[in-house]
C-alpha cells in the first residue's frame, strides 16, 4: 500500500509542477506533449496530466489573474520585430548586446552538430 500511496503522490506533485508551468507559459504542453511521444515512459499518463495542468491552469488564469495578457499568436509577418524587441530588452540582461545573439547563434550550432552527428534523436 505505501508504494501507490508514494506514486499518488510523486503524481499530486507533477500536477502541481504542471499547473504552474502552464500558468506561467501555456505552450510549455506543446514542448510536454513532444517530449511525451519522443521519451515517455508512460505516455498516456503524461499526456492525462498534462491536459488536466493545461485546464486548471487556463481556469486559474481566467479567474484568478488580476491583470490579462493577449494569448493570440500574432501572425507569422510580426514575428521578426518580436524577437527583435526581446533582442532590445535584453540590454539590462547582457552587458553587450550582442550576447545574447551569441548565444543563440551557439544554440543553433550545438543542436545543428547534434543532428549532425545523430545524437539528438534517440
Amino acid at each position: 500500500m505505501a508504494d501507490g500511496d508514494s506514486r499518488r503522490g510523486r503524481s499530486v506533485a507533477a500536477l502541481v509542477l504542471l499547473v504552474f508551468a502552464c500558468w506561467v507559459n501555456i505552450g510549455i504542453v506543446v514542448l510536454l506533449g513532444i517530449a511525451t511521444v519522443i521519451r515517455g515512459i508512460r505516455p498516456l499518463r503524461l499526456v492525462a496530466l498534462q491536459a488536466v495542468a493545461a485546464s486548471l491552469a487556463s481556469l486559474a488564469a481566467t479567474y484568478l489573474a488580476s491583470a490579462h495578457t493577449v494569448t493570440a499568436l500574432a501572425p507569422p509577418a510580426k514575428w521578426p520585430n518580436g524577437w527583435w524587441q526581446l533582442l532590445e530588452g535584453t540590454s539590462g540582461v547582457f552587458v553587450h548586446p550582442y550576447t545574447a545573439t551569441g548565444v543563440a547563434v551557439a544554440t543553433v550550432a550545438a543542436l545543428a552538430w547534434l543532428w549532425w552527428t545523430g545524437a539528438l534523436l534517440p
